[in-house]
């Protein structure tokens, strides 16, 4: 079963921008002088010590990190807004305090030990050089120590024993977080937050990366190429059996546009790379596995031998539909759950369907994980609906089979949705739409650059190719990971949650009518190539996840049992 990792996407988030962070700073400036006392003269100072300060120490630690991804300025500013927030707010929620005879200038200064904790803890998780981490504490410091030059008041010695006790206790936290998964993953936790953000965030992929080789396995990988020639033309459909995952640019997330450019280069047009079965089992840990793929494809030679294809058959089992058309001696079956909802397809289907297909007489059986529909209350397959799919690619094989090989022509074009990118949940491969002619009939493939569809949209596609004389069609997604982790929420928009259906439905239309005009007689090859001795991810991304879970629920705990205590005893220092 596909291993659910939409609910981790929906604790992303992402920073307000720099206005409105700005903002906040001046309304906190102003709100603090109004705390130390009604007048202009107050707010004025307040503005100095709590906004310039703050502006100012930010400026000089980003300086002074500029080799750290992840501390961007935007980011610090942030920080310290939130920091002088906590200040502001604990100050006023123990202004009681004064009652009991404790000076107002300690009740005040109760909010730096917990603005300093604070920053110790996003400073630990985010800086990839330790030895920056004492800048942590050069915002409050400074901040701390301005207040009291501006407003002449006394500076109580304690605070400084206070910020550092703060300090240690979340020192502490964050290493009692990390032991646990440690013993997991041989790996401390933090250094995997870190390459997690430093792909979220900045979109380096190298720090993910180093973590996935630490805990990948050697395992094979496959490409079907089913390639075209009509005429001085030559297009191809490819299926990986190697997952693009596992987000971003990491690893293999890549893989389908990576094939189509590099075919393309080679002078192919409208190159497909729908999805193979495969799960995240099969992400290539790293691009240097990527390029291994890479170079084996393009060291391919093709001789397009096969004159004679069958025409589409459709057939089904419950609620999984298979179709599949013969060139020669292999079989295409492209399997969907549509419109219910389907995730990836294990690779397991994919040979249990090659050995039948065997048995039929197939040279070789090329399975399509259509991947293109996506109810977001299910986002894994379960072992019926496996079962359903196995039995409906029998069925469809067995039919493709017995079915009459003949000449065919051939039309492809490619087309991109204008204004829509990987932020909507489409990737730089765009519409491919191969159109094949048996007699008068017309039957298509089209494949999108993206990670599934909205359930519905697939039966859209194909009711507006059926009113322009397609008897029968199939839309496929490459699952292309290119576009996950690029959005808050659930992570990433499948295609039709983001983009304008009619605009969709309009660009596939054009690109069916271009490949209209240019159909020819073609000849056709199918080469199988095998990949060894390449690093997967395999049981790595749960044993990712698993750390994740452990150490959420352990910094949970810890906060409760742990940091909570020792800061509320960090402040007691400052009133003793």
């Amino acid at each position: 079963m596909e291993i659910d990792v939409i609910r981790y996407y929906r604790r992303l988030f992402k920073l307000p921008g720099l206005q409105t962070i700005l903002l906040g700073h001046l309304s906190l400036g102003v709100l603090w002088g109004l705390y130390l006392g009604f007048s202009l003269d107050s707010v004025l100072k307040g503005l100095i010590a709590f906004t310039a300060v703050s502006l100012a120490s930010d400026a000089i630690v980003y300086l002074l990190c500029k080799r750290e991804p992840l501390l961007r300025f935007r980011r610090l500013l942030g920080l310290s807004l939130v920091s002088n927030s906590i200040v502001l707010l604990a100050g006023l929620t123990l202004s009681p305090l004064a009652l009991l005879d404790i000076s107002p200038e300690r009740v005040w200064m109760a909010g730096f030990p917990l603005s300093t904790g604070l920053r110790v803890l996003v400073f630990r998780s985010l800086l990839f050089e330790g030895v920056l981490q004492f800048l942590s504490v050069v915002q409050p410091l400074f901040c701390l120590l301005v207040i009291v030059y501006v407003y002449g008041v006394r500076l109580h010695p304690m605070v400084f024993l206070s910020m550092g006790s703060a300090a240690l206790t979340s020192y502490i936290y964050l290493q009692l977080v990390g032991r646990e998964a440690k013993h997991i993953l041989g790996l401390d936790g933090l250094s995997l937050f870190r390459a997690f953000l430093s792909s979220w965030m900045e979109n380096l992929s190298d720090p993910m990366e180093q973590v996935m080789e630490n805990v990948g396995v050697e395992g094979s990988g496959r490409l079907d190429v089913l390639a075209f020639k009509t005429g001085d033309r030559e297009t191809a459909i490819v299926v990986p059996r190697i997952h693009p995952g596992p987000f971003r640019d990491v690893g293999g997330s890549s893989l389908p546009w990576r094939i189509q450019a590099l075919l393309e280069r080679r002078g192919f047009d409208a190159v497909a790379v729908p999805h193979g079965p495969s799960t995240h089992r099969e992400n290539l840990v790293s691009k240097k596995e990527l390029s291994k793929v890479l170079n084996a494809l393009n060291s391919l030679n093709l001789e397009f031998r096969v004159q004679k294809a069958s025409r589409p058959v459709r057939c089904s089992s419950g609620y999984a539909t298979a179709l599949s058309q013969v060139f020669g001696d292999t079989a295409l079956v492209a399997l969907t759950l549509s419109p219910k909802s389907m995730e990836d397809i294990p690779v397991e289907v994919g040979s249990l369907l090659e050995a039948y297909g065997g048995k039929l007489g197939f040279n070789s059986v090329i399975v399509v994980d259509a991947h293109n529909s996506l109810l977001w209350e299910k986002t894994s397959i379960d072992d019926k609906d496996i079962s359903l799919l196995i039995e409906a690619g029998k069925r469809a094989l067995k039919e493709a089979a017995e079915a009459p090989l003949q000449r065919f022509k051939l039309g492809f074009s490619k087309k991109n949705v204008e204004g829509y990118g990987v932020k909507e949940g489409l990737g730089p491969g765009g519409i491919a739409v191969h159109l094949f002619m048996f007699g008068d009939d017309l039957y298509a493939y089209v494949t999108i650059d993206g990670n599934n569809m909205v359930s519905g949209l697939r039966e859209k596609v194909i009711q507006r190719l059926k009113t322009l004389g397609v008897r029968d069609c199939e839309v496929l997604t490459t699952d292309t990971h290119v576009v996950n982790a690029t959005a808050t929420g659930r992570g990433y928009h499948p295609v039709g949650e983001a983009i304008d259906h009619e605009t969709l439905l309009k660009t596939v239309s054009e690109a069916l009518k271009e490949a209209y005009a240019g159909l020819k007689p073609a000849s056709a090859c199918h080469v199988k190539v095998e990949l060894n001795g390449l690093k997967l991810l395999g049981d790595g991304l749960n044993r990712l996840l698993k750390v994740l879970d452990v150490s959420a629920k352990r910094a949970k705990r810890l906060a409760l049992r742990f940091l909570t205590p020792a800061l509320a005893a960090c402040l007691l220092l400052l009133f003793l």
